[in-house]
């Protein structure tokens, strides 16, 4: 099964990498699918970094690794927050100092969780399973990273019942099923 996940979240990482590329080459002037791009790069953190974890766990810092699996979570987490907040296009647009704002405390978690040892300690295979030593700091990364998965699906949801345009509603089901389809895949072939 190891073998399949490690392909699984390789042919996944790659995926989304060429959807980030394409996204930007097709229009880069287009707010939404630069923030997109924003979103799709954090989350090839995660997926990347734990492909790295297991595909070379006797190669690599696993320390430093899951450490930038941590930052990636954050900030994969706090973009979906802001994709929810200017997705679907609408007439009034937040403002950019707002979007910055929002981004900034998932900035410090990042970097207290790749340049400290407040989060995690350590990482390493113990009789073929990953181990991740964390700290007391890590429960408040973890309730900082809900609130922002929390917000970020609330205002889906609120957004999907209150658009009238259809056109809008159609898409925001694309992107729906889109990350249901690609979490369900992550579970199946969950390292």
């Amino acid at each position: 099964m190891i073998t399949l996940s490690l392909i699984g979240s390789f042919l996944a990482s790659c995926i989304l990498m060429f959807t980030i590329v394409y996204s930007l080459y097709k229009n880069f002037q287009d707010r939404v699918l630069r923030y997109y791009s924003y979103f799709g790069f954090c989350a090839f953190g995660i997926l990347f970094t734990m492909f790295l974890t297991y595909a070379f766990p006797d190669k690599l810092d696993l320390t430093l690794i899951n450490k930038i699996t941590q930052a990636s979570t954050v900030l994969t987490f706090s973009a979906l927050f802001v994709l929810s907040l200017i997705f679907p296009k609408t007439e009034k647009q937040v403002p950019f100092f707002i979007i910055v704002l929002i981004l900034i405390p998932a900035y410090i978690f990042a970097y207290i969780a790749v340049f400290t040892d407040l989060n995690i300690t350590a990482a390493y295979f113990k009789d073929g399973e990953l181990v991740r030593e964390f700290k007391p700091f890590y429960t408040i990364y973890s309730v900082v990273s809900f609130v922002y998965i929390l917000l970020g699906v609330i205002n889906f949801i609120r957004k999907y019942i209150t658009t009238k345009i259809e056109l809008y509603r159609k898409q925001m089901r694309f992107v729906f099923i889109g990350t249901g389809i690609a979490m369900t895949f992550a579970a199946i072939f969950s390292i």
